[in-house]
């Protein structure tokens, strides 16, 4: 009977053989985090894809699909999980309409748990967020290249690490995690997660220090970095295309998904466990309107300000969740800016006042929101930690205060609009989709003209 169990489900894990590493400019990843080398295998089969549909599989029965489709050892740790009050026979519902990433499926399975998954010399452990915790490592990072330029300091890396990269999750704010400066490099206690993301920070960072060293006066246009290992390019060029006219009446949400995913193919899931919690249901229904022009983006966002949701990006998925929820899981992403005005190390502390001051300000640390931003002049960028709603107003902004700089050549995102409007608008399906009648309000722009001022020592602006 199990055997029988474990082959149909295995049946539902279609394996694709194209790794989202490969699409990746950055995949190279320079500075080590793994615990040990028996982990790394690990790593590599989490990038691959699968197909995944779950109804009512025991956890333990999923894990063993997937170890066995995946040829990864997996254990359940089940005393951590009996103190929570959860079992290996818990149920797991789970279904994408197109293949994800196995980290980004898992992590979003276990989510639903409140558990999470930690690496322990080859072994992947299903466990809880407080044994994860219990159970940091340290790693040493060699940054004496970085170190070299006179600009970079331990304790400009460390403040970005620490402020940017999950803040709570450090000693300072009662967390686990410890960094600190040793001979020409910094030592991190952390989660495996954490981990990934703090090597991330420091490979990105070196490409860029590298970058503007070699030849300042070649940025020519924004261009932005995100430092999570899971940054999918085809969801960000997914988000930017345009729509035809649509209508939603009475759809339930779910519907409103389904469609959406297959028409802009964008792999879209419900975060049932956070609408769960305020009361909200994939049934609940939506009644907008859209004329043909907008984009993926701007349509969801608007169609979920109706059920007070928003969108978050985790690996190659676009999550439905709740703002409270995207605000604990803020996105890392670095701008690097480009010539005067915008580069100009004078004008950095009228930057970052502008963009806490025009764009959601009460969702900035200054003001007790969980946003940071600083500004980095060994890279001349600013590095910023929000919500994936707000990043695209902060590029918004950047990308109209470039343009206006190099009014002769376009920008970007001009670039981008204009690659945008060859391609055939989304069509949705015929019963979702009729001509408008009015055309939503969009919000204001925040055009932003900042001058003048001198950049504060510290790189949060304080």
């Amino acid at each position: 009977m199990i055997r029988s169990t474990i082959l149909s489900l295995l049946g539902l894990l279609s394996v694709c053989s194209s790794s989202a590493f490969a699409e990746d400019k950055y995949s190279e990843i320079k500075f080590e985090y793994h615990q040990s080398p028996k982990d790394i295998p690990i790593t590599i089969a989490m990038s691959k894809k699968i197909h995944l549909i779950l109804v009512d599989i025991p956890l333990d029965k999923v894990c063993l699909a997937i170890s066995k489709t995946h040829g990864i050892e997996i254990r359940i740790n089940e005393r951590a999980l009996d103190d929570v009050g959860l079992s290996t026979d818990t149920p797991i519902n789970f279904s994408c309409a197109s293949a994800i990433r196995l980290d980004t499926a898992l992590q979003v399975i276990l989510n639903e748990l409140d558990l999470t998954y930690r690496l322990d010399h080859g072994t992947l452990v299903i466990s809880t967020p407080e044994d994860v915790e219990s159970n940091c490592y340290v790693r040493y990072y060699h940054l004496a290249e970085s170190f070299n330029h006179p600009k970079v300091t331990a304790e400009l890396l460390s403040r970005f690490i620490t402020n940017l990269i999950e803040p709570e999750s450090w000693e300072v704010l009662g967390g686990p995690g410890a960094i600190t400066p040793v001979l020409q490099g910094l030592v991190v206690r952390q989660t495996f997660q954490n981990q990934q993301r703090v090597s991330r920070f420091l490979n990105v960072h070196a490409k860029l220090l590298k970058e503007i060293s070699e030849n300042p006066a070649n940025r020519k246009k924004l261009q932005v970095h995100q430092f999570s290992p899971f940054y999918d390019v085809t969801l960000q060029n997914a988000l930017n295309r345009i729509m035809d006219a649509v209508i939603f009446s009475k759809t339930e949400l779910a519907q409103v998904a389904t469609a959406i995913d297959k028409a802009a193919d964008i792999r879209i899931v419900i975060d049932k466990r956070a609408l769960d919690d305020v009361g909200i249901s994939a049934e609940n229904t939506v009644t907008i309107e859209f004329k043909k022009g907008h984009s993926v983006r701007h349509v969801l966002s608007r169609l979920l300000d109706t059920l007070d949701l928003t969108i978050r990006e985790q690996g190659d998925i676009l999550l439905i969740t709740t703002p409270e929820e995207a605000e604990s899981n803020l996105i890392l992403r670095v701008y690097p800016l480009t010539g005067p005005p915008i580069l100009e190390e004078k004008n950095q502390a009228q930057w970052l006042k502008a963009i806490t001051a025009t764009i959601s300000p009460e969702s900035w640390e200054s003001l007790g929101g969980p946003g940071e931003i600083g500004y980095d002049p060994s890279i001349h960028a600013l590095v910023v930690s929000q919500t994936s709603e707000l990043h695209a107003d902060i590029f918004q902004l950047l990308s109209h205060a470039l343009n206006s700089n190099y009014s002769h050549k376009p920008s970007a995102s001009t670039e981008k609009s204009k690659s945008i409007k060859k391609i055939s608008p989304i069509q949705l399906p015929q019963i979702i989709s009729k001509p408008q009648t009015s055309d939503p309000v969009a919000p204001p722009e925040n055009p932003g003209n900042p001058c003048g001022g001198i950049a504060p020592p510290d790189p949060f602006g304080n």
